[in-house]
């Protein structure tokens, strides 16, 4: 409804580039909310407005336009329901690296640094905007792998076990096969993930043909950005396998 009043407002609009949102609920926390449809647990939600999908607009259009929305929401008493992120304005890289680490400091994953004559991109990555995001790494065992579709139907993603797997004893290929007859799919990715490894297509087609011997039962160094409610990493990706204890 809220929502419905800022396009009343702003004709011009038919889209918004944002997430329902409460600062420092992860996501797993907040879709289960909106999913269960009880208002009264979803009284501190509210939807966070990041950008104007209008194509031939830069961002620094963008961003002013996204300011009057931001007046506009003041003044109709909306701001407990849409809040409007403009963003700072940096000129140089330690201006970015300050934002960037006020942002962490406050709680949030990270920052987006955009390119002020950039424009909106629909169908693809723009290369003028960079998301930047603490990394962290750490080894889980990798317990099984699967083959891709189409063009990825010789590549292969890993399965590997998070570490409350690994706490509980399940950290291994031969509990997995089993569990994969036996448990339903939720304990499943309540307990493992996916990962793709770093590496050209041929080498990644190497892996999946050698998967026994390079991979299997090894611990997986995996690259991530944060932790979900289950202690599954975000944005996984594989950096190293070691074949040595």
């Amino acid at each position: 409804e809220a929502v419905s009043k800022v396009f009343e407002r702003f004709p011009m609009l038919s889209h918004l580039d944002g997430e329902i949102y409460q600062h420092g609920v992860i996501l797993e926390t907040i879709s289960g909310l909106v999913k269960r449809n009880d208002d009264s647990l979803k009284v501190n939600l509210y939807y966070q407005i990041y950008d104007i999908p209008l194509p031939e607009t830069t961002m620094e259009n963008r961003m002013s336009l996204l300011g009057l929305i931001e007046e506009y929401v003041i003044e109709a008493g909306l701001q407990n329901v849409i809040k409007c992120d403009t963003g700072a304005v940096a000129m140089t890289q330690a201006e970015v690296t300050e934002f960037y680490e006020k942002a962490l400091k406050n709680g949030y994953e990270g920052a987006v640094a955009t390119r002020a004559d950039s424009f909106y991109k629909t169908d693809t990555r723009s290369v003028l905007k960079l998301k930047l995001k603490p990394a962290y790494t750490d080894e889980f065992v990798c317990v099984g792998h699967y083959y891709g579709n189409g063009k990825c139907s010789d590549m292969s993603t890993l399965i590997v076990a998070s570490k409350k797997a690994e706490k509980l004893g399940y950290a291994s290929a031969e509990v997995f096969e089993s569990f994969s007859k036996t448990k339903t799919k939720k304990f499943i990715t309540e307990h493992y993930f996916h990962v793709k490894m770093n590496g050209s297509n041929e080498r990644r087609i190497e892996m999946a043909k050698n998967f026994d011997i390079e991979f299997k039962n090894k611990p997986i160094t995996v690259e991530y950005y944060s932790l979900s409610n289950n202690d599954i990493p975000r944005g996984g990706k594989g950096v190293a396998v070691r074949d040595y204890e």
